[in-house]
């Protein structure tokens, strides 16, 4: 039979902290906001062109009155 020492706990308090976590690049934090803008501007651009380009042509205008 072997016996063997118990692992050693350290004390309550003195657990050593988590790995810092790496901060996002700016240059990724840049990239998509400029992508989410470009979206969001061809997105726009896609409902206004049509109230932009048509108008109305030939239209018979009629008044009518008492």
């Amino acid at each position: 039979m072997t016996i063997t020492a118990p692992a050693e706990v350290p004390p309550v308090g003195t657990a050593t902290p988590p790995p810092p976590v790496p901060h996002t690049p700016w240059g990724r934090a840049v990239a998509l906001a400029l992508g989410a803008g470009v979206v969001v501007v061809a997105i726009l651009l896609a409902f206004l062109w049509p109230t932009i380009t048509s108008s109305v042509k030939d239209l018979p205008v009629a008044v009518a009155g008492p």
